[in-house]
């Protein structure tokens, strides 16, 4: 039995894994005065500008020795999709400085001429574990953005933070060009 055979019969078996399932709460992404002002501390901070350098270090290392990149991210590298994914408890950062970076990035892109398409908190409840998402999503313009949709999440369960997530959704018919036009982007994201 091929592997696609087995996932489709497993599929089959159990309407579970097929179902989508709705959020159970869903709330417009707010940030409160002290959040804000918290924020803007490390925005002005040696620490920000500490996880944009380690960001654009790891990706220089993934294209130049990946076997040396750190176990705190990965790349995310489909024909369509470009990204990455920070794990925050194996890096030497606390949770609310990736936090930080979460709302960083979407300013930055927003900077850069991307429009913010969604910005909201989803909580689900899963059979073992509550689940909370923050993302934020920016929409590429006509005239002059490479990517047509950037995709930035957070990941809590259980009040854990799991991972911060960037995902760049690259044009069909600008495939050939979506490498190159990432390493631009980890580049402007992080000067």
């Amino acid at each position: 039995m091929t592997k696609i055979s087995y996932f489709k019969g497993r599929l089959q078996r159990n309407p579970e894994l097929t179902r989508i399932v709705e959020p159970d709460e869903v709330q417009c992404l707010e940030r409160n005065q002290d959040e804000i002002k918290s924020y803007n501390a490390w925005h002005n901070s040696r620490k920000r500008c500490e996880m944009q350098q380690w960001l654009r270090e790891q990706f220089d290392l993934l294209l130049r020795k990946p076997q040396q990149k750190g176990q705190a991210i990965d790349f995310i590298k489909k024909p369509n999709t470009k990204g990455f994914r920070i794990h925050p408890a194996l890096s030497h950062f606390s949770d609310t400085h990736v936090l930080f970076l979460f709302d960083f990035l979407a300013q930055r892109l927003q900077e850069m001429g991307y429009v913010s398409n969604i910005a909201d908190k989803r909580k689900f409840s899963r059979p073992y574990w509550e689940e909370t998402i923050q993302r934020h999503v920016l929409k590429g313009t006509a005239n002059h953005n490479t990517f047509q949709e950037i995709k930035i999440h957070t990941l809590f369960k259980d009040k854990g933070f799991c991972y911060l997530q960037l995902e760049a959704v690259v044009p069909n018919n600008d495939l050939p060009r979506s490498s190159h036009d990432f390493s631009d982007l980890i580049h402007a994201l992080t000067l």
